[in-house]
């Protein structure tokens, strides 16, 4: 079953090696405060998915993506229990953006799930971009969804456009696939 891409948005940290901090007996990651804050997430429920990665998006230009799950302050959720998700982008000695990736708009899901991959894509002259595809999921399925970063005079945004975008209806999620889906754009 393919389905439409998602848009996704993660911020990066001021300290990446901080994002672990510890492994309580419950099996979740601890995350650090600074980290925590940038969410809007209820307190103690974020927790990292993975180790963050880092992403050459040209000659000079690196950024480092960590991925993080969480449930959402009940103020702004749309329904009970839903998980959310999001990365922190860190350039440098700049402070970090984090980014809501699932969880509103149009990556409104009832679930957001395991981080499958991040990865860099094609973009525009004096743009970057990347996307971040995790397990999303309604009461019924769960398939890959795509979340579309990019950034714009020095700000990363999910890009909703690419998220509805009907050329991107049938391709594959993944991101081998988005890469050659975007090519020519």
């Amino acid at each position: 079953m393919r389905v439409r891409s998602v848009v996704w948005t993660r911020v990066a940290t001021t300290l990446m090696l901080a994002v672990a901090v510890a492994a309580p007996a419950s099996g979740r990651t601890t995350v650090a405060p600074s980290i925590a804050r940038l969410f809007p997430a209820m307190p103690g429920t974020i927790a990292a998915q993975g180790r963050p990665l880092q992403l050459r998006l040209g000659p000079g230009d690196t950024v480092t993506v960590a991925s993080f799950s969480f449930l959402p302050r009940p103020d702004i959720a749309q329904t009970r229990n839903s998980a959310w998700c999001g990365v922190t982008i860190r350039a440098g000695a700049k402070p970090a953006q984090a980014v809501v990736t699932v969880g509103t708009g149009a990556t409104w899901y009832a679930n957001c799930g395991r981080l499958r991959a991040i990865g860099t894509l094609p973009a525009p002259a004096g743009q970057a971009r990347f996307a971040v595809i995790n397990d999303v999921s309604s009461p019924n399925s769960t398939v890959p969804g795509a979340a579309f970063l990019v950034r714009n005079g020095g700000r990363w945004k999910l890009n909703e456009e690419l998220v509805t975008d009907p050329q991107l209806e049938n391709v594959p999620v993944t991101i081998p696939a988005l890469r050659r889906a975007l090519k020519a754009r």
